[in-house]
This record gives C-alpha cells, sequence and structure tokens, in this order.
C-alpha cells in the first residue's frame, strides 16, 4: 500500500490550502466496489456509492463511495438548514445562503496524484429547485419527506479506478498542515487499510460459496399506483402536442410518480437495477428517512477548471442477445431520421442553456 502525497509534497501544498488529500491506495484487479459497500456501509445512514466504469474510459473511469463527516446541508421550498452531527446548526429564508456553501474551499489547491473530486459535497438536487432561479410555478406534494436539495459533506472518500484497477482510501479534512497532521493522516490510513484487507479477504471466501445479493433480504411490493389517471395523463399529452404546433415549447417531459409499499433493503433494489439495467452511471444515497436509487446512460454536466461539459442522450434501443443484434439495433437507431432529429435538437437546446452561462462564443459542439 503506498501513501501520496510525500511530507515534502504534503507541507508545499498546506502552505497554500487547508486541506489537502492524503490517500493510501493499492492495485486490486476486478474489485466490485458494490461488495465492498455492502460490506462497510449496508447499515449505516448518510452514505453513498456513485458507481461507472461501463462506458468510454473519458466519462465513465472511477466509481465513489463513502459517509458524511458531519455536515448536512437540507433545502426545501425557501427553507435550508444546516446539520452537524444531527444538531441543527444554521438557518437561512433564502437558498442563495445556503448554497455558498456547496463551494466547499473556494482556496483548493489542484493536485497530481487524484482525480478532480477528491472530498467535497455529495447529493442530489430535484427538479423543484429549478424555481429557485427561474420564475417556475412549483407543484409539489405538501407530505412528501423528500427535500429539493440534500447534500453531505465528505472528508473520508474510497475511490476506484477502473482502468489502473487501484482502490484509493482518501483523507481530507482541514488541517493546520502540520508535520503532526500528515503523520496522523498517514496513520489513520493505514489502520484502515488494515481493516480493509480483512474485509476483501471475506468478500473473497463469500463469493466462491454464496450469490453477491444472497445476504440481502428480498424486497416486497404490493402494486404500482400512479398519481394519474390513463385520461389525466392522455389530456397532458394532448396538451403538450398542441403547445409544440404553436412553438410555445420543443419539447416536454411529463412525469408521473407511482408509488408501491416496500419492505425489504433498498440497497438491493439498488443491485436489482443494476442487473436489469447496466448502465454507465449508477447511484445509491441512503439518508436517515430515505434512499435514493438511479441509473443513467448519461452523465448530464462536468465542471472543471472553469469548463463545463454536456453529453445529451436521445433514444434508445433493447440490447441484442448476440453482438451481431447490438451491432444492427445500433446501426438501426443511429439512421432512424426521428432519433437523430430528437438528439440533435437536445443538443440545441443544451448549447442555448449553457449559453447563457458560459464565455460569449465559447459553446461548441466537439463530439
Amino acid at each position: 500500500m503506498d501513501i501520496l502525497p510525500d511530507r515534502n509534497t504534503f507541507d508545499r501544498l498546506a502552505a497554500f490550502s487547508p486541506r489537502v488529500p492524503v490517500c493510501g491506495q493499492q492495485k486490486i484487479p476486478g474489485l466490485n466496489l458494490s461488495n465492498l459497500f455492502q460490506q462497510l456501509f449496508l447499515n449505516a445512514e448518510n452514505t453513498f456509492l456513485f458507481e461507472s466504469g461501463k462506458g468510454p474510459e473519458e466519462t465513465a473511469r472511477y466509481s465513489l463511495m463513502g459517509s458524511a463527516s458531519s455536515k448536512i446541508l437540507e433545502i426545501k421550498g425557501q427553507q435550508a438548514r444546516l446539520f452537524q452531527k444531527d444538531v441543527l446548526v444554521e438557518e437561512w429564508d433564502q437558498p442563495d445562503s445556503a448554497l455558498a456553501l456547496l463551494n466547499f474551499e473556494k482556496n483548493i489547491q489542484p493536485v497530481d496524484y487524484l482525480p478532480h473530486f477528491w472530498g467535497g459535497w455529495v447529493g442530489f438536487i430535484g427538479y423543484e429547485a429549478g424555481a429557485w432561479f427561474e420564475s417556475l410555478p412549483v407543484r409539489k406534494s405538501p407530505e412528501s419527506n423528500v427535500p429539493d436539495l440534500l447534500f453531505m459533506q465528505i472528508e473520508r472518500l474510497f475511490l476506484y479506478d477502473h482502468v489502473t484497477e487501484e482502490l484509493k482510501f482518501i483523507l481530507s479534512p482541514k488541517t493546520q498542515g502540520t508535520g503532526r497532521d500528515y503523520d496522523e493522516l498517514s496513520g489513520e490510513i493505514k489502520k484502515i487499510w488494515k481493516k480493509l484487507h480483512r474485509v476483501l479477504e471475506d468478500i473473497g471466501e463469500r463469493s466462491k460459496s454464496t450469490s453477491p445479493n444472497s445476504q440481502l433480504s428480498p424486497p416486497s411490493s404490493n402494486g404500482l399506483k400512479s398519481n394519474l389517471s390513463q385520461a389525466d395523463y392522455t389530456e397532458r399529452v394532448e396538451k403538450a402536442k398542441n403547445y409544440i404546433r404553436e412553438g410555445d415549447i420543443y419539447q416536454a417531459n411529463l412525469a408521473q410518480k407511482f408509488e408501491t409499499p416496500f419492505a425489504g433493503c433498498s440497497f438491493q433494489l439498488y443491485k436489482k437495477l443494476m442487473q436489469v439495467n447496466p448502465s454507465p452511471f449508477s447511484g445509491y444515497l441512503n439518508f436517515s428517512n430515505f434512499s435514493l436509487v438511479s441509473s443513467s446512460p448519461e452523465r448530464l454536466v462536468k465542471v472543471h477548471e472553469h469548463r463545463i461539459e454536456t453529453r445529451p442522450i436521445a433514444g434508445t434501443r433493447p440490447r441484442g442477445q448476440k453482438e451481431e443484434e447490438d451491432r444492427v439495433l445500433s446501426v438501426e437507431l443511429l439512421s432512424n431520421p426521428k432519433e437523430r432529429a430528437e438528439h440533435l435538437m437536445l443538443v440545441d437546446l443544451e448549447r442555448n442553456d449553457l449559453g447563457r452561462i458560459c464565455q460569449d462564443g465559447s459553446v461548441c459542439v466537439t463530439d
């Protein structure tokens, strides 16, 4: 196990930043990070798992997991609250004041021994958050216990590089930048890796005799119920089509809410989703009173070194049983006039959205 950076590099970086990440890394070929998450965090609250590695190297190279250090930021409507170790420490009546926290530290120094994300805030932003920035009507069920935004501060992070097959455990707390800080962080990393070696050995032994999901209690549901009737949904579709004909909108994402009683482990639900819908990007967030499970073929937005990148996707086809079937379906998708037109429209919409916040003339299509 290697520890990065060395003491001299830590001292140099600490002279300019209160946070310098220290990591212990080791090559572990073929690691399934979800199995490691299951062993370390299955019954813990305020944890996350972001998996990739199933797409192009430039967009889906890393998988991450970890737990909240102590701070949780929650925004619902116009009310923002900051919790530290489950204690409410600050409130705001406007989301803007609280959103400044998500900058982490403006004077963070880039490091060349880790990817661009090695600590900060992890969470989700709901559609309703758009009303903070645009003049939009907001319709939300008052009994919903899900906030519009929920982020947890991360200072302890596991990162797996699917290219080099290295697992990194990263610590990034605020320090005084002294040699003692470096020794304490290095010592804690060594302790964690001793535990990790035992856990990884246990995972290896279990995988020989059990299936990955055998230790998870099976979920159960009792049918799905929509918040819209078929007639209501059809009426909304017709309204959207009329808006498009009149030129008021380009497209509409008509959503409906499905509910069902659920008993079991939300993490098993995540793993089952990964079986039936393997995607380049997937995520699991487990909070105190709800969990969020997601799977997506696209990365919506990446911001790095004052550059913003988005990769919209339009059009889908089922996967074939064989590689030749995949090839035929791919050709059909790429040559379909409707799918091509929809994709070009989405690209144009994204260019327009980025043009509102980016430097004039800087938005371009590269692929």
